[in-house]
């Protein structure tokens, strides 16, 4: 690449990019002061591609799955059309399909507890820093919202209706009883205020699409663990909160979201990676491996027929 190589937001799609592309010396770039922290949920992942492109170890494990709904304090282990589409109206307010439909249990690869500490270490991050104009002088890769870029780039042509809810996470570490099992639940129950529970060893995370108002005490929690997981009895030591903006976005016109893309590669060398910046609502961090290396191949060529070849 003969330009400067500057990546945009140094979420985990930054971060990744930045490992993959070292030999570009590439700048991430952050609005924030720091790393942001939106990292909540547990990061588990489908295959080992991202541990084998960071060469951060990942350790395999065995996850299984349920539904849940508390108004009838059933738990089943396979999916129906009125459940999957329950659950799919609860988390986006639309019927979709979700994840939720296989509920075998499967093989995931699980990140170490500092994996966004190590993948930031020895890569050049400026903090507090915000791009205001795109210079012609620079490769980008961006990974932040569609709908910002759109509006940063000058975009005149047709601003879709982007569709979003935040997020909210409870984590609680639980001192006893020992357990050694990984288990996925979601709850299908409209009124309920939680969607999916994750049981991680000694590590319960709840995920919420509301900002509890009432607080989510440790009696709340041994409450959903002896009645979604069956296990009674359950101290917990500690509890924490987080959030995520942009936890669930529903999909767009695909021809616009294509067409955008490639404007935005050919008239502004920028190229877009991840969920939000390509607005892939079923894109996994396990897809971004192959992105990248398909972005870099895009950055080394002037033409924008192979642009168009490569296009995401």
């Amino acid at each position: 690449m003969k330009n400067k190589f500057e990546i945009i937001g140094s979420g985990m799609a930054g971060l990744l990019a930045g490992n993959m592309l070292r030999r570009h010396q590439p700048t991430i770039v952050e609005s924030a002061p720091e790393l942001p922290n939106n990292h909540s949920a547990l990061l588990r992942f489908r295959t080992d591609a991202v541990s084998n492109a960071t060469g951060i170890p990942f350790a395999p494990i065995s996850v299984s799955k349920g539904i849940y709904n508390e108004t009838t304090d059933r738990v089943v282990n396979e999916a129906t059309i009125p459940l999957a589409n329950q659950y799919s109206r609860k988390v986006t307010g639309e019927v979709h399909r979700r994840s939720v439909w296989n509920l075998n249990d499967e093989i995931r690869y699980l990140a170490p507890d500092n994996f966004i500490d190590q993948m930031a270490r020895s890569l050049t991050i400026e903090y507090n820093r915000s791009i205001k104009r795109l210079s012609p002088d620079t490769t980008y890769i961006s990974t932040i919202p569609m709908p910002t870029m759109m509006r940063l780039s000058g975009w005149a042509g047709y601003m879709p209706d982007f569709k979003s809810t935040p997020v909210f996470t409870i984590k609680a570490k639980i001192q006893t009883p020992v357990i050694n099992i990984h288990q996925t639940i979601y709850e299908t129950d409209p009124i309920c205020p939680w969607y999916r529970a994750t049981l991680h060893g000694q590590e319960l995370t709840v995920e919420f699409l509301h900002e509890q108002k009432h607080r989510v005490d440790h009696g709340y929690l041994t409450t959903l663990l002896a009645r979604a997981f069956g296990i009674n009895g359950t101290k917990i030591t500690s509890v924490d909160e987080g959030n995520i903006k942009f936890g669930k976005i529903l999909p767009i016109d695909d021809s616009l979201r294509r067409e955008f893309i490639l404007w935005l590669s050919e008239t502004h060398n920028v190229f877009s990676l991840g969920r939000f910046a390509t607005w892939r609502p079923g894109l996994l961090m396990d897809d971004l491996v192959q992105d990248i290396n398909l972005i870099e191949g895009m950055a080394t060529k002037e033409s924008s027929y192979h642009r168009r070849l490569a296009n995401i």
